[in-house]
Parts: C-alpha cells; sequence; structure tokens
C-alpha cells in the first residue's frame, strides 16, 4: 500500500488520527501520530506538485513491493 493509498483509505478519520489528546498515549499511540502525520504530509506534497514519483518511490514507496 501506497502512502497515498492510506491516505484515501483513512482520510474519514484525519482529524482523530491526527490528535494527540484522541491518540492513546503509548508507544503505539506515538507511532500513530508520526505515522499519520508522514502520509498526510506526503500525499498533500505529492498532490502540489512538491514530490515527484521518484522522490516517493526514493522514500520508500510501497514497502509490499
Amino acid at each position: 500500500m501506497t502512502a497515498q493509498e492510506a491516505f484515501e483509505k483513512y482520510k474519514h478519520l484525519d482529524k482523530n488520527l491526527s490528535d494527540p489528546e484522541l491518540v492513546p498515549t503509548s508507544f503505539w499511540g506515538s507511532i500513530i501520530l508520526d505515522l499519520w502525520s508522514a502520509i498526510k504530509s506526503a500525499t498533500l506534497d505529492y498532490r502540489q506538485g512538491n514530490l515527484t514519483d521518484e522522490e516517493c518511490e526514493e522514500g520508500g514507496g510501497d514497502l509490499d513491493g
């Protein structure tokens, strides 16, 4: 799954996934906040033309592939 695919799948939860008050204050909660922030940021940068396909691939791209 790519960052863009993950963003599309979970964007309806953006408010919850971005709010430290709503995400559990635990090790896993910190990971959730960090990963959602990275997914959202990369997707929005890509959509605004700030990242190319190549830059997305260099950043890890599809973890399954």
